[in-house]
C-alpha cells in the first residue's frame, strides 16, 4: 500500500509544470525516505514477519 502511494506521488510530483528538475528530485527524495521510515516502522512492529 505504501509503495503504491508513493508511486502515485511520484508521478504528481513528475506531471507538475511548477517544479524544476531540481525540486522534483527533492521532493521524490523525501517520498522515497518516508516509505524506508514506514518499512521500518512496519517491522519494528512486526518483527515475526
Amino acid at each position: 500500500m505504501v509503495k503504491a502511494i508513493s508511486e502515485f506521488v511520484k508521478r504528481s510530483i513528475d506531471n507538475n509544470p511548477n517544479f524544476s528538475e531540481w525540486e522534483k528530485w527533492w521532493r521524490k527524495c523525501g517520498v522515497e525516505e518516508t516509505v524506508e521510515l514506514a518499512k521500518e516502522c512496519y517491522r519494528q512492529q512486526n518483527p515475526y514477519i
